[in-house]
C-alpha cells in the first residue's frame, strides 16, 4: 500500500512538473511579446508621425500654390477692369463727341430754319401790310355798319388757325382788320357771336390787340372751363420740374461684377478635409498600439493564474494522498495490535 502511494504521489508531481514546464515557455513568450509589441508599436507611431509630416508639407505646398493661383487671377481680374474701364472711357468720349456733333448739326439746321422762317415772316409781313393798305382803303370808301351783333355766347374756346386770318375790329368782312394771325398759331377766345348776316365770329386778342376772327379760318378744338384751364397749366408746370429734374440727375453707371470662382476655395476645403481624416487616423492608431501592450499585459497576468491553480490543485491532490495512506497505515497498525492482544488473551 505505500509503495501504491508513492507511485501516486511521483505521478501527481510528475504531471505537475509536466504543466509547468509546458506553461513556463508560454509565460516566457507572453513576457517578450509586450516588448516587441511596445516596439512595433513606437515604429508605427514613428512612421505615422512620418507620414503626417510629409501629407502637411504636400498640403501646405497645395496651399501656396493655389494662393499663388489667386494672386494671379485676382492681377487679372485687377487687369481686366482697368481694361473695361478704359474702353468705357474711350467709348463716352466717342459718344460725348458724336453728341457734340449732333448738337452743332442740330444748331446749323435750327439757324437755317431761323433764316428762312425770318423770310417767310418778312414776306407775309409785306404782303399783310399791302393787303391792309387795300382794305383800308376800301373801309375808308365803305363805312361800317353799325349794330351787325345779332347774338353773343360767352364761354373759353381753343382755337387753331387754319389759314392767316385777319383779326377784325367788328365781326364783318367789311370791317377794318388791326393784323394778320398767322398760319398754326393756337389761341384761346373768351366769346363768339353771331352777326346780322349769320355768320359766325371769335372774339380773341393777339399781338396786344382784341378783336374778331371769323370762324371758317379757326379750328374749334374743345370748349375749356376756367378750372380745367387752371388745372391744366398746373400739370404742365409739374412736368416741365420733372423733366427739369431728370436732366439735372447724373446717370449712374454700373461696373461689371465679377464673380468669385469657387474652384479654389473648393480645392482648400477638400486638402483640409483630408488632413483632419489623416489625423483622425493617426489618433485611432496611436490608441490601438498603447491599448495593445495593455492586453497582452492582462493575457499573460491571467495565463499566470491559471498556472498557479493548477500547481495548487496539485499540491493539494499530493498533500490528500499522503494523509490518506497515513491515516491507512496508522489504521493497519491499529487492528494489527488489536489482532495481537485478542491472540494472547
Amino acid at each position: 500500500m505505500v509503495r501504491k502511494s508513492r507511485k501516486r504521489c511521483l505521478c501527481i508531481l510528475a504531471t505537475g512538473m509536466i504543466f509547468s514546464l509546458c506553461f513556463i515557455p508560454i509565460l516566457k513568450v507572453n513576457a517578450a511579446q509586450p516588448q516587441q509589441n511596445e516596439q512595433q508599436a513606437q515604429q508605427q507611431a514613428a512612421q505615422a508621425a512620418q507620414e503626417e509630416a510629409i501629407r502637411a508639407q504636400q498640403a501646405q505646398q497645395a496651399e501656396e500654390e493655389l494662393r499663388a493661383q489667386e494672386a494671379l487671377r485676382a492681377q487679372q481680374d485687377q487687369q481686366a477692369q482697368e481694361a473695361l474701364k478704359a474702353q468705357q472711357a474711350q467709348e463716352a468720349l466717342k459718344a460725348q463727341q458724336a453728341q457734340q456733333a449732333q448738337q452743332a448739326k442740330a444748331r446749323a439746321q435750327s439757324k437755317q430754319a431761323k433764316a428762312q422762317q425770318t423770310k417767310t415772316t418778312e414776306t407775309e409781313a409785306q404782303e399783310t401790310q399791302e393787303a391792309e393798305n387795300q382794305e383800308e382803303q376800301v373801309q375808308e370808301e365803305q363805312p361800317v355798319a353799325a349794330g351787325s351783333i345779332a347774338s353773343e355766347e360767352a364761354g373759353s374756346f381753343n382755337l387753331t388757325v387754319t389759314s392767316n386770318a385777319k383779326l377784325r375790329v367788328e365781326p364783318t368782312v367789311s370791317a377794318r382788320s388791326k393784323v394778320t394771325i398767322p398760319f398754326g398759331l393756337k389761341i384761346t377766345s373768351d366769346s363768339r357771336v353771331t352777326n346780322t348776316d349769320g355768320e359766325l365770329w371769335y372774339h380773341v386778342s393777339y399781338g396786344g390787340s382784341t378783336g374778331y376772327i371769323r370762324s371758317d379760318m379757326v379750328a374749334v378744338e374743345e370748349t375749356v372751363s376756367e378750372e380745367q384751364t387752371e388745372a391744366t397749366d398746373e400739370n404742365v408746370e409739374g412736368e416741365e420740374v420733372a423733366e427739369e429734374t431728370q436732366e439735372e440727375a447724373p446717370a449712374e453707371t454700373e461696373e461689371p461684377q465679377v464673380e468669385p470662382e469657387k474652384s479654389d476655395e473648393m480645392e482648400l476645403s477638400k486638402t483640409e478635409g483630408e488632413v483632419a481624416e489623416n489625423n483622425v487616423e493617426a489618433e485611432t492608431a496611436a490608441a490601438s498600439t498603447s491599448e495593445a501592450p495593455k492586453k497582452r499585459i492582462i493575457n499573460s497576468v491571467f495565463i499566470v493564474l491559471i498556472c498557479l491553480a493548477v500547481i495548487l490543485m496539485s499540491v493539494t491532490l499530493m498533500v490528500f494522498t499522503r494523509f490518506r495512506v497515513v491515516y491507512r497505515s496508522l489504521k493497519d497498525e491499529v487492528l494489527k495490535t488489536n489482532n495481537t492482544q485478542e491472540e494472547l488473551s
